[in-house]
């Protein structure tokens, strides 16, 4: 698990920096001009995976 979340933090660092030149425009279901960068996915997805390791813990 270690080693996923160390994948995870470099994957998502390399693409935070790489976020602020790539907006992406979705058209729905938020106005075309509201931007969002490629980031949020990331940080939603290494969320997941800490959130999952979090509730496994008091399990074991």
């Amino acid at each position: 698990m270690k080693r996923n979340l160390i994948i995870v933090t470099l994957v998502s660092s390399s693409l935070f920096l790489h976020a602020q030149r790539r907006i992406i425009h979705v058209p729905a279901p938020q106005p075309p001009t509201v931007p969002i960068d490629g980031g949020l996915t990331v940080l939603l997805l290494g969320g997941g995976l800490l959130a999952k390791r979090i509730v496994k813990q008091p399990n074991q």
